[in-house]
């Protein structure tokens, strides 16, 4: 049976691309109808043909869209790397009464230009995070190492300040993604930014595509429809994303296409790709894999059959070595502004109460061998006691306790304990530990033993390969409002994809989390 194509009502705005809810059939012929109760109601309103090929109009306004997001993200760029070769620029004028020569900045955001075109960094729809800020520090020592071939050839290298331009990349490292961040919220409080795609399958991992896409509006995935082939789900909604009939229609104005649904068999999956999903100019294939790596993963064409390659970091000697000497230098330089907070919030603990201002507990570390970890106490020199009191005295707080070993109203915590553990302040000891080899500086929650026996043990595997960290993703990720069941699937997934790449990430959304004390108590 052919697709039937929705066909769906689009207001061409100079800024944008803007999809109407409301939408149309298009009927191939068959007596039944194949379409959702929503498409019907509108089926008299628009002319019936048979599907035999897609009106164009739609590809020009998504091209126009495209165009519009790239210009957009181009922009940012320019001025990123335009701004560093300013700062530094100025920096060495003050410092050595010497200027230097800018005409050179039009042969790096040209060359910036044409590379970031050639890694589908303009606009960069739907790439993650961690693989758009690997592509974007490549690229730029790239560029910049093209400038200095160009400058030595063309004998101008003596004339030109290569420092300037050295410092500019480590400028440029910073701010080119930093600029792309704020240009694509800008570009997305606006409803500008992305594509449309739909969703085949309104099961679970449909539900799951949606989830994630919602939530990370930086992809660039704006999700208009749900598809599946249940009549009962027809009218209903999906993570607020209507289901509006069975899995053959073909959305003709959205150009990526999901299909979630893991369990179809051979047959029906080859039918669905060249029938309704031949349409879409991308699609994404949901497999039942949730659980593995996902970051690092290549496709592989072995003599007709596909593989996905999949890279672990973890058993890259290299890597390892690389983060641990991340860990040393960051927290040794750093040391100048954590180790005064540290003796600061110290001593203001003492005076609280006049007691030890540190406390240790042992923690399960790196291949499940315990250790200390250090903070800065944040509860009454009684705790325990104060705890169990609390608890014998009141069964709804003992629940609390017995689910997420944690109390949003803590008894036990001081009064500079509050403030401490909304900034994170207590956990900054812990570098110690860094130092010493213990912990990392990004890693899974060092846990202590009870809640380690209360962990899935295929999770608690994964958590032993690696140190645990002073912050990680959980701890970004909302900390204690996501759960122990957030910190499992999140822990998980920082160990199955870890990268030095994800590592950058996570600590600069660390400083972001701290400063809005987001989960924090």
């Amino acid at each position: 049976m052919d697709p039937i194509v929705v066909e769906c009502e689009m207001e061409m705005k100079d800024t944008g691309l803007n999809v109407a809810e409301r939408s149309s059939a298009v009927s191939n012929g068959d007596s039944q109808p194949a379409v959702g109760p929503e498409a019907q109601h509108t089926r008299s309103a628009t002319s019936v043909r048979r599907q035999s090929g897609l009106d164009r109009r739609p590809t020009f306004v998504l091209l126009r869209h495209r165009l519009q997001n790239a210009l957009a993200i181009l922009a940012g760029d320019t001025f990123a790397l335009g701004a560093s070769l300013i700062v530094v620029g100025a920096i060495r004028l003050s410092l050595t009464g010497q200027d230097f020569d800018p005409r050179w900045g039009v042969f790096i955001v040209g060359a910036w230009s044409l590379g970031a075109a050639m890694l589908n960094l303009l606009p960069a729809w739907g790439m993650g995070i961690a693989e758009e800020l690997r592509r974007v520090t490549l690229l730029l020592f790239f560029v910049y190492f093209a400038l200095a071939v160009v400058l030595f050839f063309s004998k101008q290298a003596e004339d030109a300040s290569r420092l300037t331009y050295f410092g500019a990349v480590l400028v440029s490292v910073g701010l080119v993604p930093f600029m792309r961040t704020v240009v694509k919220r800008l570009l997305v409080r606006q409803d500008l930014w992305g594509v449309p795609v739909v969703v085949y399958g309104a099961g679970d991992a449909g539900q799951h595509v949606l989830e994630i896409i919602n939530s990370e509006r930086g992809l660039g995935y704006n999700p208009v429809v749900v598809f599946d082939d249940d009549p009962a789900k027809w009218g209903t909604k999906v993570e607020g994303v209507r289901v509006v009939g069975s899995t053959q229609l073909v959305r003709k104005d959205a150009p990526v296409a999901f299909l979630a649904m893991p369990t179809l068999t051979k047959e029906r999956l080859v039918e669905l790709m060249e029938g309704p999903l031949s349409h879409y100019n991308k699609v994404v294939i949901i497999p039942n894999l949730l659980d593995v790596p996902s970051l690092w993963v290549r496709a592989s064409d072995i003599g007709g059959i596909l593989g996905l390659q999949m890279t672990s970091n973890l058993l890259n000697p290299f890597a390892r070595v690389l983060k641990r000497g991340f860990d040393l230098l960051s927290v040794s330089i750093s040391s100048v502004l954590w180790a005064p907070i540290v003796m600061l919030f110290a001593l203001i603990v003492w005076l609280e109460d006049r007691e030890n201002p540190f406390y240790r507990q042992q923690r399960v570390g790196l291949n499940g061998v315990p250790f200390y970890a250090w903070k800065l106490r944040t509860m009454v020199p009684d705790a325990e006691a104060v705890l169990q009191r609390h608890l014998a005295s009141n069964p709804a707080l003992k629940d609390e306790w017995d689910t997420f070993h944690k109390l949003r109203k803590d008894p036990r915590i001081t009064k500079i304990g509050h403030l401490l553990r909304r900034l994170s302040i207590d956990e900054l000891p812990q570098m110690y530990n860094v130092l010493r080899g213990e912990m990392s500086l990004i890693g899974p929650r060092p846990l202590p033993q009870y809640h380690i026996d209360d962990m899935d043990p295929r999770v608690v595997r994964l958590r032993e390969r690696v140190r645990p960290g002073v912050t990680g993703l959980w701890q970004v990720s909302g900390r204690s409002e996501v759960g122990i069941e957030g910190m499992e699937r999140l822990d998980g997934y920082y160990v199955r994809n870890w990268s030095v790449w994800l590592d950058v990430v996570i600590l600069v959304r660390t400083f972001r989390a701290v400063a809005r004390g987001s989960g924090a108590y």
